[in-house]
């Protein structure tokens, strides 16, 4: 872009000189604005604010090159430099969308805190050292490096991380069966994906979503009957996610982000 101003000064188009000065001053603005607040949505800031530095660069854009204002003299000028700004532009959003795919969990959970530490802490205190729990498995995190706590699984550790990481077919056939206790079937989504040629990785993300509704939509029962058939002690639910009926149970464990229940022996 730079050198297409410079090519277009070379040129001999003084007339347009102004323009050019404020174009300049307009792109050294809207510069450091886009970095700010891409920096900021990055550092994990809300949703609306990471779409603000592609919202801001379209601006300047329209703006500066709205029915032609800026004139040249055929020899291109800022008008050959406007794909250049728009194409940066298309990537700073794919970027961010990229990110985001992968940081939802990471911004959801941090917002936790304080909450998700003192409930570790409580496990690891006031239960069994073979006590097994059961978390919201649409959420990927340290559970059991804080809790020093068995932990029933995440999606990604049900899909992935036995077999694609550990090429082991024992520990993928569990994951298909545990995402089968919820309703859920990884391969046919996986598959419809491919043939409709949409990528995986949003594949993945419908996958999360599912079993993110399933588990927090039924009620505190029927997960008490899969826990107990599965053999867990405990299950954790998150207070802001579950909107399933918990009946008469009392947790034996609750602060302002988290519950856990004692699952009731079988019988």
């Amino acid at each position: 872009m730079i050198l297409a101003m410079l090519q277009w000064w070379r040129e001999g188009s003084r007339r347009n000189a102004v323009r050019l000065a404020r174009l300049g001053a307009a792109l050294a603005l809207l510069a450091p604005i886009a970095i700010v607040e891409l920096t900021r949505a990055l550092a994990g800031s809300a949703k609306a604010m990471q779409v603000l530095p592609v919202l801001v660069l379209f601006a300047g854009v329209a703006v500066l090159f709205r029915r032609g204002r800026l004139q040249t003299d055929g020899a291109g000028g800022p008008r050959r430099a406007m794909p250049w700004t728009i194409a940066l532009a298309l990537l700073i959003a794919v970027a961010i969308g990229r990110y985001d795919s992968v940081a939802d969990d990471r911004r959801a959970y941090g917002k936790l805190g304080p909450e998700a530490l003192a409930a570790q802490s409580w496990a690891r205190t006031h239960t069994e050292p073979d006590a097994l729990f059961m978390v919201d498995p649409s959420f990927i995190y340290g559970w059991r490096d804080y809790a020093q706590r068995a932990s029933f699984g995440t999606y990604r550790e049900w899909g992935m991380f036995g077999f694609i990481y550990g090429g082991n077919a024992a520990a993928y056939d569990e994951g298909l069966r545990r995402f089968a206790l919820f309703g859920i079937d990884p391969v046919a989504i996986a598959e419809d994906y491919e043939r409709r040629g949409l990528p995986l990785r949003k594949a993945g993300r419908k996958i999360q979503s599912k079993i993110e509704k399933s588990f927090n939509n039924q009620s505190l029962n029927a997960l008490f009957h899969i826990a107990k058939r599965e053999r867990v002690d405990y299950l954790l639910l998150y207070s802001d996610r579950f909107a399933g009926d918990r009946g008469d149970a009392k947790p034996v464990y609750r602060n302002t982000a988290i519950e856990i229940y004692a699952v009731p022996p079988a019988g």
